[in-house]
């Protein structure tokens, strides 16, 4: 079954950071999902990480709401890259102030 990396942008979510800085406002994170095709692998990407923000760790400190997904990319991963990679998994690149340059 081929793998895809999901490359992920979530807005809508407020999670305090440390010191007196701005809340968290919106995240970046990828995924590798195993799927037979493109739009199975994105929708299985966005399936994962809202769970993490409706049931999981996040859900707990995020006192915005559930965030809006979206698909930022979409690679397939090689087979030389699944045979002698280690692939991340997990994780989230947070940012505290819009994106002006997109649009």
């Amino acid at each position: 079954m081929p793998l895809f990396r999901v490359v992920l942008v979530g807005t809508g979510i407020s999670v305090p950071s440390d010191g007196d800085d701005a809340p968290m406002i919106g995240f970046a994170t990828s995924r590798f999902v195993k799927a037979v095709s493109l739009e199975e692998a994105m929708q299985g990407a966005i399936e994962e990480v809202l769970a993490e923000w409706t049931e999981g760790t996040w859900a707990e400190v995020n006192e915005g709401s559930v965030p809006t997904v979206v698909v930022d990319s979409v690679y397939s991963v090689s087979l030389i890259s699944r045979l002698f990679r280690r692939l991340p998994t997990g994780g989230y690149t947070f940012f505290d102030t819009p994106d002006e340059t997109s649009n």
